[in-house]
């Protein structure tokens, strides 16, 4: 039996480690591996952090304020713990658990990107993460072509990678609702995102200021961690635009994705720097159209008949929506089967056994 610890930057309700979530419920179901998570910091989810318990996941978290320490922390429990692979997840993880393990003797360490590019530092940055890469993992997960393409023009070494893309729980969906008897006026886009700079927001409200001059004023949905309007940041940005909250809500975190995806129809996403959004698929997997910008691999992914725009381009978004709105229903409703259809290469299943097989056969 196999022993994996996975190290993380914190346990939020966002795309990683969701993604981890669902990668460790699957292998609890099907699998024979022993499985720890280490968490670098202590901004978690405490409701998040139970789903992990309840699984029966043993979880440590460093109390270290700095990264030397965590180093240090981290090297003492792997040295104690003796796992036989370490993966790291995100770029923090994978600095200092990657070293942590390297020190600590650990023969497999795999990194574990979820990003095109971070967005929190620059480029420089990211060439210096890219250096490491030649010496510390074994290997490389990414979950985007684009995003092994883009780092290894950025001194990562290309031949670690491995690409598995992220995978869901289909049998989690209950679809409740359908395009055939709405007219245009009923028609609601959603945005499933925390408020944070790489969600692209400032576009997406740059582009409902720009539909409402022109007296178009479609229904509007937020979903998301501080994505209401007791966040005065984004008040403040919706003043600047003068933007009519008439058909615009706000609902903040919403845990329930039946609640979120059935209280919409049609996807609208702005994310800039993104590989493999978590919420395009489940949007997929709840018959959703999709609006998204071509963030990470979504080009690839995403069938002709969904709707991608140019990252930052607000213009593009107004214009798509406006188009949106004056497509038939029975064009609408072929796409949302047509998802249906194509999420399903994506079935947590699927991308387990490919972990796994990656886990037993790595050398």
């Amino acid at each position: 039996m196999k022993k994996v610890i996975h190290i993380i930057n914190n346990l939020q309700p966002s795309g990683a480690e969701q993604m981890l979530f669902r990668l460790i419920s699957n292998f609890e179901e099907r699998y024979d591996l022993r499985t720890e998570i280490i968490v670098l910091r202590n901004n978690n989810d405490e409701e998040f952090v139970k789903e992990f318990t309840n699984l029966g996941i043993k979880i440590s978290f460093l109390e270290a304020t700095n990264s030397l320490m965590r180093i240090q922390k981290l090297n003492k429990i792997l040295r104690l713990a003796k796992p036989d692979i370490v993966q790291t997840w995100m770029y923090e993880a994978d600095i200092i658990g990657g070293i942590a393990a390297k020190l600590a003797n650990i023969k497999t360490i795999i990194w574990n990107v979820r990003s095109v590019r971070p967005a929190y530092h620059n480029l420089t940055y990211l060439k210096a993460v890219g250096l490491l890469s030649w010496i510390i993992p074994k290997k490389i997960i990414s979950n985007s072509q684009r995003a092994i393409n883009f780092k290894s023009k950025h001194l990562y070494n290309r031949r670690k990678f491995v690409y598995i893309p992220n995978g869901y729980d289909l049998s989690s969906a209950s679809i409740e609702n359908s395009f055939i008897s709405k007219s245009n006026d009923e028609i609601v886009f959603g945005n499933v995102s925390r408020f944070d700079k790489t969600k692209g927001l400032n576009i997406l409200l740059d582009a409902i200021a720009s539909l409402q001059k022109s007296n178009v004023f479609p229904n509007f949905k937020f979903f998301g961690t501080h994505m209401t309007l007791k966040n005065k940041n984004l008040k403040k940005m919706i003043e600047k635009r003068n933007i009519n909250l008439t058909n615009i809500k706000f609902y903040g975190f919403e845990k329930s994705k039946d609640a979120i995806f059935n209280s919409f129809d049609i996807l609208c996403q702005s994310s800039n720097i993104e590989s493999f959004p978590n919420v395009i698929m489940e949007a997929a997997m709840y018959g959703k159209v999709i609006l998204s910008t071509k963030t990470g691999d979504l080009e690839d992914i995403l069938e002709k008949s969904n709707y991608l725009v140019d990252i930052n381009s607000s213009e593009q978004i107004s214009k798509t929506i406006k188009s949106i709105l004056n497509t038939s229903n029975e064009t609408l409703e072929k796409i949302t089967k047509n998802n249906l259809q194509l999420v399903k290469k994506y079935n947590i299943d699927i991308i387990t056994d490919q972990y796994y097989e990656f886990y037993i056969n790595i050398n």
